[in-house]
């Protein structure tokens, strides 16, 4: 009698299904793990708009703010949205951060969702002193929702005196 090689179909099918089961897992844990993504991205968006208004304000000796207030809320397609303005609200630039990225209110220590830089590159205060702005009112944080409820969060710490930005 003559021997076949080869697979049966059965083996064949449970070989596929086990196949699928391990790819099935694997693309949920990659796709589970997009959302901190985006967040270390629009950290890093935010480290780039903080250095821009920054430069902007050495480069215009005046004070230049990074303004967080559209930051909170979803804004169409986009995430939350940062303005990088003039004092007298004149918008030089603005940047929108992923969908369900916005700024966390809870976690962040800025004042009034503004970063304002003086015309040295210095942070100001909300009153526009550069000793007013310390350790205690330094840090954002930008957040992923998935509804009311941040669940990857990044945050950075604008330098008092300096200006200088450090991921946490």
């Amino acid at each position: 009698m003559k021997k076949h090689i080869g697979f049966t179909l059965l083996e064949l099918l449970i070989t596929v299904f086990i196949a699928g089961l391990i790819s099935l897992l694997a693309i949920n844990s990659v796709l589970s793990q997009i959302p901190n993504f985006k967040v270390k991205e629009d950290i890093k968006t935010v480290e780039q708009v903080l250095k821009k208004a920054r430069s902007n304000a050495i480069k215009k000796s005046c004070v230049i703010n990074a303004d967080f207030s559209k930051a909170l809320n979803n804004n169409g397609e986009n995430g939350g949205i940062i303005e990088i303005t003039e004092q007298d609200g004149t918008v030089l630039d603005s940047v929108s951060l992923s969908r369900n990225s916005l700024l966390n209110p809870s976690s962040s220590t800025i004042q009034n969702n503004i970063v304002a830089f003086d015309y040295r590159g210095q942070p100001l205060d909300n009153t526009g002193v550069t000793d007013g702005f310390n350790n205690t009112n330094n840090r954002i944080t930008i957040s992923f929702y998935g509804g009311s409820t941040p669940k990857f969060s990044e945050s950075l710490t604008i330098l008092p005196i300096t200006g200088n930005i450090s991921k946490n």
